[in-house]
């Protein structure tokens, strides 16, 4: 276990730099290791976020306000999503400039997938929209090339992004069971804590025929 106690009240206008400034005390963190952090102020969350992010298997906030933990919660999911982005740049300036359509086949493009792309929406969406359904097929197709190189062989892929009733789904299968991966791990928690809080939902299951199906629906924002 790795505990960490911290001071709130020291560099509170500036969390996420101290926890990015901070972040060699986690390079040991596992998915074996408990993280306790006491205190739940900007920091301790900055902190919480940083270590989840570094693959902790538990990371524990203790605080003795309800309320101060809850809004820890929430700024911790938010700086793993920002922290994410800036680490390792998941969102492609295609996506800002021409939109989810165009992003989708850049990124199939630079990978080495046969993807078959039965439908996507052309128009521009709100851009946490974007953001979320992009992060989510990225997700997907990066699992998806890890488990053809171990494989050697690329699994047939495929793609639908379509708009439904107040929803934006997005929808990728593939015939090997295994090559999404599983449910449990870090990555598609942080893909689910971004469309979460958007409303939305992601779920991994068996394919309708065979083989294995990741989908989210995202409520559009007006």
């Amino acid at each position: 276990m790795t505990g960490l106690g911290l001071d709130a009240n020291q560099h509170r206008s500036r969390p996420c730099l101290v926890g990015l400034h901070g972040r060699g005390e986690f390079e040991a963190v596992s998915g074996d290791d408990t993280v306790v952090v006491i205190g739940a102020g900007p920091v301790g969350a900055a902190h919480a976020a940083l270590a989840r992010l570094q693959g902790a298997g538990q990371v524990m906030l203790c605080e003795r306000s309800a309320n101060r933990l809850d809004l820890a919660e929430a700024r911790a999911r938010t700086i793993v999503s920002e922290l994410r982005d800036i680490a390792h740049g998941i969102f492609p300036v295609v996506l800002a400039e021409e939109g989810l359509a165009a992003a989708l086949f850049a990124r199939i493009e630079a990978g080495s997938l046969l993807v078959t792309v039965e439908h996507v929406e052309e128009r521009r969406f709100d851009a946490d929209v974007e953001m979320a359904a992009y992060a989510v097929l990225d997700e997907a197709l990066a699992r998806a090339d890890a488990a053809a190189a171990a494989a050697g062989a690329a699994p047939q892929v495929r793609v639908a992004v379509r708009e439904r009733e107040g929803l934006l789904e997005v929808d990728v299968s593939a015939e090997e069971r295994d090559c999404l991966g599983t449910s449990d791990d870090a990555a598609f928690s942080d893909v689910a804590d971004r469309v979460g809080a958007l409303g939305g939902v992601v779920t991994l299951a068996d394919g309708r025929d065979s083989g294995v199906r990741l989908r989210a629906a995202i409520p559009i924002l007006r």
